[in-house]
C-alpha cells in the first residue's frame, strides 16, 4: 500500500511540473534575467526602435521582477507587449506586429520563452489588429 501511494505522489508530481514547464517553462532553463539585455531585446529586436529606449526601460524596471521566475526574453516579451496595447503606440507599431510575432515563436521553439508569454503577446497583437472584440 505505501509503496502505490508513492507512486502516486510522484505522478502528480510529474504531471504539475510538466504543466508548470508547458505555460511557464523550464525553471532550470531559466538563467535569470540580465536586464540590460532584455530592455535591448524589446527595444530592438521587438519594438524594432519605434519606442523610446528610456520609456522601454522604465516599463521594464515595473515589470522587473515578477513573481513567476522568467528568462531574459520573458521579460523583454512582456514589455514590449505593454506597449503594443498601449494606444498612443498603435499606429506606430502596427506595421512591423508580424516580424515581431514571428521572432516571438521562433523563442517559443527554442524553449527561450514561455508559452504564457507568447500567448499574452498574441492576444494584444489580435486586439491591434481589432480580430477580439
Amino acid at each position: 500500500m505505501n509503496m502505490l501511494h508513492f507512486f502516486r505522489k510522484k505522478k502528480r508530481a510529474d504531471a504539475q511540473e510538466k504543466f508548470i514547464v508547458g505555460a511557464y517553462g523550464d525553471p532550470q532553463l531559466s538563467r535569470g534575467i540580465i536586464f540590460e539585455e532584455a530592455v535591448s531585446i524589446a527595444a530592438d529586436e521587438i519594438l524594432m526602435g519605434m519606442v523610446d529606449r528610456q520609456e522601454v526601460r522604465g516599463q521594464a524596471e515595473i515589470l522587473f521582477p515578477g513573481s513567476v521566475s522568467c528568462s531574459t526574453h520573458d521579460l523583454a516579451l512582456s514589455v514590449a507587449t505593454s506597449f503594443f496595447h498601449h494606444p498612443d503606440y498603435r499606429t506606430h507599431l502596427n506595421d512591423f506586429h508580424l516580424l515581431a510575432l514571428f521572432q516571438a515563436i521562433q523563442w517559443f521553439r527554442q524553449g527561450i520563452v514561455a508559452a504564457v508569454r507568447v500567448e499574452n503577446f498574441t492576444k494584444a497583437l489580435r486586439q491591434l489588429n481589432n480580430l477580439d472584440s
